[in-house]
């Protein structure tokens, strides 16, 4: 059994590639949430948010973090920046609640932006949701959800939203599209900033 096992690998080494050559798959991470770790949900209205919408067109949307307002009514993108999406898809004939699921890549309210540790905690909900809902598309918005979903996928260092948006990357491992945005309040803060003619 042990020479046969040695023949094999031999073998291996003899063809186009060594097997130090070949590129190893990340190790899973582990799908158990650490919300032990992040205590987030001690403190919040709406702990430990569930996906939220019907998904009739299987599209995930994956904000950053529930804010006060999503945080006091126990949904997602109600908020101001939420409304700015809504009207932008709207214009498209999309109903987000009806046509979309809703998720962050943090769950709990933090009351301010979710620090890359809180990400990496809360990183097994958004795997779970994502393997619950087998959405054909999913839409990161902004830089938060980018860390989350395609840290998880390539790599941590996933660089600035700016690397990502726009590209339409299909992802074997999920069976999806990715389709990495920016964030709706990235954008508002953008229009509120753009100088009137």
């Amino acid at each position: 059994e042990t020479r046969k096992h040695q023949s094999q690998k031999s073998r291996m080494t003899l063809g186009f590639f060594k097997p130090s050559t070949l590129i190893q798959d990340r190790p899973d991470v582990p799908l158990l949430p650490r919300c032990g770790t992040c205590g987030l949900f001690k403190y919040c209205n709406s702990p430990k948010m569930h996906a939220t919408g019907r998904g009739k067109r299987k599209v995930l949307m994956v904000a950053e973090c529930p804010g006060k307002t999503e945080d006091q009514q126990g949904t997602q993108l109600i908020g101001k920046a939420g409304q700015r999406l809504r009207r932008t898809l709207d214009k498209l004939g999309v109903d987000l609640d009806e046509d979309c699921w809703k998720t962050n890549a943090v769950i709990c309210f933090p009351g301010r932006n979710p620090t890359e540790a809180e990400i990496d905690y809360c990183r097994p909900n958004l795997i779970r949701d994502i393997k619950e809902l087998n959405p054909e598309v999913i839409i990161p918005l902004g830089g938060s959800a980018v860390r989350s979903l395609i840290g998880w996928l390539w790599g941590d260092s996933v660089g600035p939203i700016t690397r990502w948006v726009g590209w339409r990357i299909p992802s074997q491992r999920l069976n999806t599209w990715i389709s990495p945005t920016y964030h709706p309040s990235y954008v508002e803060r953008e229009s509120d900033n753009r100088p009137l003619e």
